[in-house]
């Protein structure tokens, strides 16, 4: 790993939440060209899921199921 990735690593981790944030979005957008139409399509899918919770046609999963099944894996 280059110095200037561990600098910036080190950096990061002393931002606040909100800073952090922010800098998350600037990299997706520098990384992906299309970073807005990702984001887009996963807003459309979370208000999808969250309507399909709420009116009963799926279930949550508990998430001690989900980490217990994780460290299975």
């Amino acid at each position: 790993m280059s110095a200037i990735l561990e600098d910036v690593k080190a950096a990061a981790i002393q931002l606040s939440p909100s800073e952090r944030s922010e800098l998350i979005d600037f990299l997706e957008e520098a990384t992906f060209e299309d970073s807005h139409s990702i984001r887009a399509a996963w807003e459309s899918e979370s208000h999808l899921r969250l309507a399909e919770m709420e009116s009963g046609v799926i279930a949550g999963v508990p998430i001690d199921d989900i980490f217990r099944h994780r460290k299975s894996v």
